[in-house]
C-alpha cells in the first residue's frame, strides 16, 4: 500500500506526466463541447434553415436519423411518478420518490426532434403544422378524431337519451359545446365558456330581445338526478354574471329539493326527456360523409390531462 501511494506521489509530481494529464482534461473538455454543444446546434441550425423556420423551443434538441423520413410523425411517452397512488398521483408514504420522463420524439425527414416534455412537443407539432408541414396523426389523435366522427355524426341524426350519455359522459366539455349548439339551432346566440372554467356556469346565451341568459350542462346516467346544491351554485354564479335568466340541462333528472328551489330562484330546469324532445324539434337527420379537420384532431393541454397525473402536470407548463 506504501509502495502504491509513493507510486502515486511520483507520477503527479512528474512535470510530463502533469502535462500528458491536462492534454486529457482538455480532450475530454473538448469532446463534450463538440457532442453535447456544437454537433446538437449544428443540426439545429440545419432543421430551422430545411423548413425556413425560426423558432425552436430551447427544451427540444435535434439530432439526425439514420435514413430520412417519408412521413412525419410524432409519438408520445407520458411522465409518471417511479411510485404512485391508484390515480396516478404521487405516493407520499414513499420516500426519495421522484418522476420518470418518458421521450417525446417528432420524426421529420433526415431528422428527430426530442423532450421530455409532451406539453412542449404538441405545442411545437401545431406550429409547424401551421406552416404547412405534413404531420400525421399519432395514435392519441386518432383516438380523439374517431370520438369527434361520434360526436359529430351523433350530432346530425335524431337519438335517444341513452345515445347522448355514451357520446357525451366521457367528455363533458363536448356536450356543454353540444348544448350551446342545438340554441344556435334555435336561433339564440350561445357561447360556450373556455374548458378549464368553473365559474358555475357553461355557456352564456343572448336572445334576439336581447335578454340574456346563463346555462349549466351535465350529463349525467340517468339514475343520477340533479340535487339542489347544482342549482344553488348557479345562482350564486349569477351573482357575479347578473343575466336575466338562468338554466340547468341534465341528460338525467332532478331531485324534489332541486325543483323547489329552482321554482324560487327563476331557474329553468331542463331534464332528458325535455332535452331530447328540444334536439328531434331542431336537429336534422344528416347523413352526408363526416370530415374531420387536422385542427379539431390536434392534441392540446385539455387532451393531456387525461393522461397525466395533476401533480405532474403542474411540472410541464412553462413557466
Amino acid at each position: 500500500m506504501k509502495y502504491f501511494i509513493y507510486s502515486l506521489r511520483d507520477f503527479f509530481t512528474n512535470t510530463k506526466n502533469l502535462f500528458y494529464i491536462g492534454l486529457l482534461i482538455l480532450f475530454f473538455m473538448l469532446l463534450n463541447l463538440i457532442v453535447f454543444i456544437i454537433i446538437p446546434l449544428y443540426w439545429k441550425k440545419s432543421f430551422l434553415k430545411k423548413y425556413q423556420l425560426d423558432f425552436l423551443p430551447d427544451k427540444i434538441r435535434v439530432t439526425k436519423q439514420s435514413k430520412n423520413t417519408n412521413v412525419a410523425y410524432y409519438t408520445i411517452e407520458f411522465p409518471k411518478w417511479k411510485k404512485s397512488k391508484k390515480d396516478g398521483t404521487r405516493d407520499l408514504r414513499v420516500t426519495k420518490n421522484r418522476i420518470i420522463y418518458g421521450k417525446c420524439n417528432l420524426y421529420i425527414g433526415k431528422y428527430i426532434l426530442i423532450t421530455e416534455n409532451p406539453l412542449i412537443l404538441i405545442d411545437y407539432v401545431y406550429y409547424l403544422r401551421t406552416f404547412g408541414l405534413n404531420i400525421s396523426l399519432n395514435k392519441y389523435e386518432k383516438e380523439k378524431q374517431k370520438h369527434i366522427i361520434l360526436q359529430k355524426k351523433y350530432q346530425n341524426t335524431l337519438y335517444k337519451i341513452e345515445d347522448l350519455i355514451e357520446v357525451f359522459s366521457s367528455n363533458p366539455y363536448a356536450f356543454e359545446k353540444y348544448c350551446a349548439s342545438l340554441y344556435r339551432k334555435m336561433g339564440i346566440q350561445a357561447t360556450s365558456t373556455s374548458a378549464s372554467n368553473d365559474g358555475g356556469y357553461d355557456i352564456i346565451l343572448k336572445y334576439p330581445n336581447k335578454t340574456t341568459a346563463i346555462v349549466e350542462c351535465k350529463c349525467f346516467n340517468r339514475n343520477h338526478s340533479v340535487g339542489r346544491p347544482l342549482i344553488q351554485k348557479l345562482v350564486g354564479a349569477n351573482q357575479v354574471v347578473h343575466a336575466d335568466n338562468m338554466i340547468f340541462i341534465t341528460t338525467s333528472s332532478f331531485s324534489k329539493g332541486a325543483i323547489l328551489y329552482a321554482e324560487q330562484c327563476n331557474v329553468s330546469l331542463i331534464d332528458g326527456i325535455t332535452l331530447i324532445k328540444m334536439v328531434q324539434k331542431y336537429v336534422k337527420p344528416d347523413f352526408r360523409k363526416i370530415y374531420t379537420t387536422l385542427e379539431e384532431c390536434s392534441l392540446d393541454k385539455t387532451d393531456l390531462r387525461k393522461y397525466i397525473p395533476n401533480d405532474i402536470f403542474q411540472f410541464l407548463e412553462p413557466k
